[in-house]
């Protein structure tokens, strides 16, 4: 299947969430609807694409290592 490029909830067109410090150039661009702000952290698994009306949220699925998959059975969390 892929990333999806429609909002499933309203049919809204998914923009590509941008983390970290933003410059200038991508306040104009979240401005004029072309991406959405993500923040200035960053965790292993962050959104990727967004809805900007109703604001559901794409995480795309991925495979957990060895070591994540024991931290996330014995304590429940990965971090």
């Amino acid at each position: 299947m892929g990333t999806p490029r429609k909002c499933p909830e309203c049919g809204t067109k998914l923009l590509r969430i941008v983390y970290g410090m933003p410059d200038v150039g991508l306040f104009e661009e979240s401005e004029q609807g072309k991406v959405l702000l993500g923040g200035c952290c960053v965790s292993f698994n962050d959104p990727t694409r967004g809805c900007p009306d109703c604001g559901w949220q794409y995480t795309p699925p991925r495979e957990l290592t060895d070591e994540e998959k024991f931290l996330l059975e014995t304590f429940g969390r990965i971090d």
